[in-house]
């Protein structure tokens, strides 16, 4: 006997199973395959004749899982760090940290530091350099974090 399609409480019980397994691995990749379910169980509920089988199923649950996933990592992620910087800075979390230019300071401009790990939700950070003398810099040289003014950071070199 094959297969015809699953009904769309099974699919609903497939998108809660996914769910409750995200409990455990914390990686939101579950949760993407649950949504997905849910919306393959919607689908069918409310277009039967067009989700007739498990197949036509299965290729929307992986396009939806795709979709999904991509907007996580191009939308919603990104717009958590930036939210993250908008909260403001404590002094003490960002002193001390280390990192490299990216992108040198000019007179009007900030410049961009990177670090090894990211901090407060991003790696790169725009930055000053604290005596504003700035000739003598270069990309990849070290730096240290001594201030922040506002969402910015103020950097002094390393001698190495």
């Amino acid at each position: 006997m094959a297969i015809e399609f699953i009904p769309p409480a099974y699919c609903f019980m497939i998108g809660v199973m996914f769910c409750i397994i995200e409990i455990f691995t914390f990686t939101f990749a579950s949760v993407w395959f649950g949504l997905s379910a849910f919306v393959v169980a919607f689908l069918t509920w409310q277009f039967p004749h067009t989700m007739h089988s498990w197949l036509m199923q299965f290729a929307v649950w992986i396009i939806f899982s795709i979709l999904i996933a991509i907007s996580w990592f191009k939308i919603i992620q990104p717009s958590w760090s930036i939210i993250k910087k908008q909260r403001g800075l404590k002094n003490e979390e960002l002193i001390g940290e280390q990192g490299i230019i990216v992108k040198i300071p000019r007179a009007e401009k900030f410049g961009i530091i990177r670090f090894h790990v990211p901090v407060c939700g991003d790696s790169e950070w725009k930055c000053r350099i604290e005596d504003d003398n700035i000739e003598h810099i270069k990309i990849g040289d070290h730096i240290k974090v001594i201030a922040i003014e506002k969402k910015n950071l103020v950097v002094r070199l390393i001698n190495r």
